[in-house]
Parts: C-alpha cells; structure tokens; sequence
C-alpha cells in the first residue's frame, strides 16, 4: 500500500503537476458554465466524483473537452444513465452522464448492439479508430437519464492509469467564485471512553452566529465556552456556497489547528471509486442516520483513503490534559482561493472517566472485530466474515440470533444500522430444512427497519451466500414471488357533464385503454424483493426494446411511425433474480397475465 501511495502521487505531482491546466480541457456545454454540484460533495455512501453542470431545464449540445476518442460507451437504467467517455492523448478520461441521446452515429451503433444483445443495459469499449474527436466537436445532448431528478450534465475528469476521478476544476475549468465556505455549526467530538466535552461523552454540537456588535461569527454570546478533556477531536456543518446560497457543496480544503498544531488536513482533489464509501467516515454516519444531519467528521480513520487525507497528528484527535484555555482554528478554503478562518476558544480539563461502565464488546451477543485482518465468526446456523478493510476501525460488532416464524432460518441481528462500513462483509446461512427442487428461489433478506432487500445470494455447499455493505438484521427466505408488470396507466378518467333540474353535475368514469398505434406506451415493472434480473417485450411477435420512463421503475416504448393504423398485440415477459417470471399479453381483445415458477 505504501508503494501504490507513493507511485500514485508521484504520477500527479509529474504528470498533472507539469501541464498547462488551461490547455487540458475546455467547456463540455455550449452555454455559460453554471455549477450546481462540486466534486467531492456528500452523496448517499459516496463522494460526488465529478461536477454538475446546469443545462437550464433544456436539452443542450454535449461537446468534446478536448482531442481524442471515444473509448467507452455505456446505457444503463440506473447509475450514469447514457454516458461517453473519451481518452486523451494527455493522459486523462473525460466523462460526460446522464444524456439524453447521442450523435446519430453513435445512436445508431448503440440501438443495434441493444437489439443484438436484447437488453437495453450494455457497457462497450471501443477501440481508438472507431470514433475520434476533435475539442468542441458535438458527440451527445444533455438529459435526465439514469439516476437523475433533473436535467443537468454529470462531468468527470479520470487518470487513464489508475482510473481516479480528478477535480475538474483543478484544470481551470471554474466559474467566477468570490463567495467564501461557510460554517454554521461545529462539532465537539470526545474519543469513545477516553474523552469528553461538557461532562458528555457524545458530540456535541455548537452555532456559530454574527455578533451584531463586533461584527464577527463565533459562539453565541450567552453560551459558555466548552470545557474538553482527554482525547477530542472536531468537526462542523456547513459547505462551500454555489450557485445558491442555500445549497453548501463540497469544501475543497479543510485545515483544523490547535493552538499552532496542525491535527487535521484534507484536501479534495483526487480519490479512487474502491475508496469512495469513505464517505461514511468522512461525516458523522450516526448523525446523519439518526436526525438527517451532515456533520463533516474531521478524523482519519485506520483505514484512510488515498488522496483526500493530507495531514493530521493522532488522526484528528487532540489531548486536552491540561487546566487551560486553547485556541481551536477552522481554516476552510475553495478552489478558487476564498478562505474562511474561524477560532472558538475551549477550556481544557483533566480526563476524568465519567461514563458508565459499558457492556457493549463484553457480552456474549457482542465480538470485537480488527479493521487490518480478516476475521471471521459463527453462530447458530450463519457465519459472518469480515475482511481486512471491511470496517473503518477495529470495533465491537453485535450478532445475535432471533427466532422466526414461517421462514427458511433464523433473524439475525449483525452490527448496528448507526456505524457505516467501509468495505461489504460475508454472510453465509444453512436453512433449516434444505429443499433441492428450489435452490434459485432462495435469498439472504436485509431487514433494516420496514424496509426489505433481497441480496444477490449463492448456493456454497450446504450454505448460501451474499454480502451486504450494510449493517442489519438477515434471514433466509424462498421467493416465489413474479414481478409486477402494470400498464400506465391501466385506465384513463373521462369526464362527462350531466344536466338534472337545469344544474350541471359532473361524473368520472373510468375507462380501460385500448392498445393501438398510440405513440407512447409506457409501463410499470419492479420486483418487490430480489429485484428484476430481465425484461422483453415484443410487438406483434417482433422483439423491441424497451427503455427507461421518467420516474422509478418505468418503462416506455416510442410505436414507430411506419405503424399502421389498427389494433396490434404487445407482449411483455420480466424475470427477477430468483428465476420468477411474469408473462403480461396486452391485445385488442384481452389482456392476459402469466405467472412462471
């Protein structure tokens, strides 16, 4: 690991460190440059790992940053969506989501690998000669596809070696910036059992207000300055102001000293997609899981990502074994040099250890497991293995088992939903009764709350299998279950106006839509517990590709205009991950649904 640290930052420093920012990439968008979302920005058990760019609620022209070729294309319901991603000659990847449509040659070749494959999902790598491209040539228009909820340009700039996401902004590619980051809260944070603020040892939280007086942002004049003791480390809410003010994205570096004492340092400007659940130590995962809050949690955990973390001592955490007053100083800047530098003042105090005596790591329901070894556990009829990296530090991990009732084993407690993982753990269960004539059908479930999800599960000699990158409760289940293949909508409301005594009264009536050469057809199809493995559809006995509709688990086909007039029969089979198929016929007479074991 300290090799690839070493070659890794070699690689930037001469690679990236001696070019010519300005010369490397241009606009992706032919239109002003308007910033939504930062890279870096805290997304759900990720770092954003490009810039948003606003498209202004339009579809605009999509251009090459710079000279190169397309290297790789990709259609997904999810994630990215439609998405190009081009190689250039110095050194670097640019990527460009969530379009809408690209140019008609490369429509065209993806339509045909869609129908050739008949699946809307493909992934391709092209060579270099298939398609190259000159800085400002158009290659697609920006939309909403894939995991999106508004129309904007996803842009990303990758090292072609190691494949790291890039700051785009590190290459000039930046608005007009004078707003400083902001701070509206900061955080107290006491090391578990050897640390405390106020007499707590939870963290406690701090506003930070404009005195009307002095004019400067601090504590709140009638709360009394902190009293600290022991190992503490510190943290805050609050973001880097774009686009709106209300919206705080990602702080390009934060630096906490105290007194002259540099413990914490980091600096977002590169990471690896392996690492990017960092996330998760990177603010207060129990914060944010508990009251919906985004506290930026400046600590190193053991297992530290490459890049972002660029100094500390004892890995953000500061010994307050002292009867004195020290200076705490937040020092926040953006990339486009705007600073913001706020001190509070903390009394420090002698540790004393004030809180109770826990249990937790020395019952029987409770094991202590490393962050730096695989280890690995068993318990009834399930064993847990956790692998080197798998948690952020070594910590106490529950497992407990819990009868239940008319499934294929036991409920078992693993973790708590309030720590975040760092890499996925193993979970293997034997059932109670194995049967051979529905091995496909069985599945590890994750109950986290009201909440069900089937995890990808495998048959391993006698046990099956799945990993989860989340804490929970899990249990073993058969699903027999097809998914759900639903028109939309399966009726329309037609109004009509009745006339009774000289008074006008309006009724409803619902009416079943006839299928015919309509234009637009559009579907609901979801699994509500493995999940959809496939879809096919075919008109009048011709496969035709589906693809993805404006909301969540919606499909849609365009009729092609050479259709002709009249009644036509549409046919639609989806298959989930157990096996489980629906068979859905849609015709002028009928409609009829099938389901397949």
């Amino acid at each position: 690991m300290p090799f690839l640290i070493f070659i890794l930052l070699f690689f930037c420093c001469n690679v990236f460190g001696q070019s010519n920012y300005d010369k490397l990439i241009s606009s992706p968008l032919d239109a002003p440059i308007s910033i939504v979302s930062a890279f870096g920005e805290i997304r759900p058990n990720h770092f954003h790992s490009g810039i948003d760019l606003s498209t202004y609620g339009k579809s605009l022209r999509v251009i090459a940053a710079g000279d190169g070729y397309v290297s790789r294309i990709r259609a997904s319901a999810n994630g990215y969506g439609k998405v190009i991603y081009i190689n250039h000659p110095t050194g670097i990847t640019t990527v460009y989501a969530h379009l809408s449509s690209f140019t008609d040659s490369l429509e065209l070749f993806v339509k045909n690998s869609q129908i050739k494959n008949r699946n809307y999902e493909i992934d391709t790598l092209l060579p270099p000669e298939f398609y190259k491209v000159k800085k400002g040539q158009l290659i697609a228009f920006s939309g909403n596809s894939g995991s999106s909820t508004a129309p904007h340009l996803h842009f990303e700039v990758r090292d072609q070696e190691f494949q790291n996401v890039l700051n785009p902004l590190l290459f000039n590619f930046k608005e007009e910036d004078k707003t400083p980051p902001i701070i509206k809260t900061i955080a107290i944070n006491p090391k578990k059992n050897q640390g405390a603020v106020n007499q707590s040892n939870s963290t406690l939280l701090f506003p930070i207000v404009l005195n009307k007086k002095t004019k400067k942002r601090g504590l709140p004049v009638k709360t009394k300055m902190p009293v600290v003791s022991g190992w503490v480390s510190f943290g805050f809410q609050g973001g880097d102001a774009i686009e709106k003010a209300n919206h705080l994205s990602a702080i390009y570096e934060v630096q906490i000293d105290v007194d002259s004492l540099v413990i914490f340092k980091s600096r977002m400007d590169q990471f690896s997609f392996s690492e990017t659940r960092c996330v998760n130590a990177f603010i207060n995962y129990e914060m944010k899981v508990k009251q919906k809050k985004i506290v930026h949690n400046c600590i190193v955990p053991s297992n530290q990502m490459i890049g972002i973390y660029k100094e500390h001592t004892n890995n953000g955490f500061f010994n307050f074994n002292e009867n004195k007053n020290y200076k705490i100083t937040f020092t926040l800047s953006d990339i486009n040099g705007n600073v913001t530098v706020q001190s509070i003042n903390v009394k420090g105090k002698k540790f004393e250890d004030i809180s109770p005596i826990e249990t937790q790591g020395l019952g029987v329901n409770y094991i202590k497991i490393p962050s730096d070894i695989d280890t690995s556990f068993e318990k009834s009829k399930a064993e847990i293995i956790f692998y080197k990296e798998t948690l952020f530090d070594t910590t106490s991990v529950k497992f407990n088992v819990k009868p239940l009732v008319n499934q294929q084993s036991d409920l078992y407690e693993i973790g708590s939903i309030y720590y975040p993982i760092n890499q996925p753990f193993k979970i293997k269960i034997r059932p109670f009764h194995f049967n051979d004539s529905c091995v496909s059908k069985y599945t590890i479930v994750k109950k986290s709350g009201k909440t069900f999800e089937g995890l990808s599960t495998s048959l391993i000699e006698n046990s099956f299998e799945a990993s989860s990158d989340e804490f929970g409760n899990f249990y073993l289940s058969l699903d027999t279950i097809a998914p759900v293949v639903s028109r939309i909508p399966e009726t329309f409301k037609k109004t009509i106006i009745i006339k009774r005594k000289g008074k006008k009264r309006k009724k409803v009536i619902l009416e079943t839509l006839p299928l015919k050469a309509e234009g637009l057809i559009r579907f609901k199809i979801y699994d509500a517990l493995s999940g959809i493995n496939k879809i096919d559809a075919w008109l009048n006995g011709d496969w035709i590709l589906l693809e993805p509709g404006e909301s969540l688990n919606e499909w849609k086909y365009k009729f092609p205009e050479n259709l002709l007039e009249g009644e036509h029969t549409l046919q639609i089979e989806a298959y989930d991950n157990c096996g489980n198929m629906r068979f859905q016929q849609y015709c002028p007479e009928k409609s009829v649904s099938i389901i397949s074991p």
